[in-house]
């Protein structure tokens, strides 16, 4: 008789074995459905059975919706080893990636970046988009103001060893997500060049958001065939109602090319 508990992954139905991963109703998913979720561990532990199932739907409309994005905005953080951050516009879609040439990432609408913030060695230098100091010069939000250096008066380079933008999502899968601008650095002396360098990554970033939040907030235009944040919903709308057999897959493919204007 066997000492252990059979158990299965709820999602594949493979055997769990000793590398598992639990989510706070304590059931076990394997390895392969956990990767599928795209999630850090920290959030896949909190979320129940049922927000998990929500969870990978959502992950199968990214690859259908993904199939159509192309890249309007981007920004690179890192020479070698980095992170991807990509806009596609008119679907009203981004994503972060720490791969070139992703797959299947998950897709965020530009309504669920609820908050941003630039945060040196745990200390936040600027947040929502508009930064509150900068080194070298170098411009921070958006109205192009030089604001003064992080280091003030101090005779002493201080040696930075944290530097990230921390993005809080306003979605039930993924609160958080922490994008280090350090590059393969552990630490560096502020005003350096590769501190400079660093920094510009960061402001870069914290642009790029600033604009996705910009569109987010910006007034529908009624008398459009469709807005960038709708088109995207809309496809997937359509795409359910194919899935049902509700429609045919010629008509989706028409709908489909007036959504997104090709």
């Amino acid at each position: 008789m066997s000492l252990w508990k059979k158990e299965f992954c709820p999602f594949c139905g493979a055997k769990i074995g000793l590398l598992n991963y639990r989510n706070q109703e304590g059931i076990a998913v394997c390895p392969t459905c956990f990767a599928k979720a795209d999630l850090d561990i920290e959030s896949f532990k909190l979320l129940d059975i049922e927000t998990l199932s929500q969870c990978y739907e959502k992950r199968r409309q990214d690859l259908e919706l993904f199939q159509q994005f192309r890249v309007t905005n981007e920004v690179k953080i890192g020479v070698f080893k980095g992170y991807y951050i990509r806009e596609d516009a008119n679907l009203g879609v981004w994503y972060v990636s720490n791969s070139k040439k992703p797959t299947n990432p998950t897709l965020f609408r530009h309504e669920e970046l609820a908050h941003f913030e630039l945060l040196e060695d745990g200390n936040s230098v600027a947040s929502g988009g508009l930064a509150r100091a900068a080194v070298g010069g170098v411009l921070f939000g958006g109205v192009g103001a030089v604001v003064g250096a992080v280091t003030g008066s101090k005779t002493s380079k201080k040696v930075i060893t944290s530097l990230e933008v921390a993005i809080v999502l306003n979605t039930p899968y993924r609160k958080k997500i922490s994008i280090s601008c350090m590059g393969v650095d552990s630490k560096v002396k502020s005003g350096s060049m590769a501190y400079n360098q660093h920094m510009k990554e960061a402001h870069d970033l914290m642009m790029f958001l600033h604009g996705i939040k910009a569109r987010a907030s910006a007034p529908t235009n009624t008398n459009a065939a469709s807005s960038p944040s709708s088109a995207a919903d809309e496809l997937l709308k359509f795409k359910n109602l194919l899935d049902m057999g509700a429609i045919t897959k010629d008509e989706y493919q028409a709908k489909k090319k007036q959504l997104l204007g090709i």
